[in-house]
């Protein structure tokens, strides 16, 4: 399942960052985009092995209030969802 996902990363873009994040009624600035690209890019391995608290304090430290309540509701209900396939 990793390397499908790994696969998938690689390909993603900002384009698709924000039309998920608009899909989910969650608009995001151009610094967040990049911030989500960076973290997406660079870190979803150490996220999906469950190292994720450093990312979520870094998000929390840079978005702001309400998108970042939005997107940890969306990340823990595709957490929840997901994990046993991981």
């Amino acid at each position: 399942m990793n390397y499908i996902i790994g696969k998938y990363i690689e390909n993603i873009s900002i384009t698709n960052i924000n039309q998920f994040a608009q899909k989910n009624n969650i608009f995001l600035t151009e610094n967040e985009q990049n911030i989500f690209l960076n973290l997406i890019k660079n870190h979803y391995q150490d996220i999906l092995q469950g190292n994720d608290k450093k990312y979520i304090a870094y998000l929390q430290n840079n978005l702001n209030e309400e998108t970042f309540k939005k997107v940890m509701e969306l990340y823990n209900l595709y957490k929840g969802k997901y994990q046993s396939y991981l």
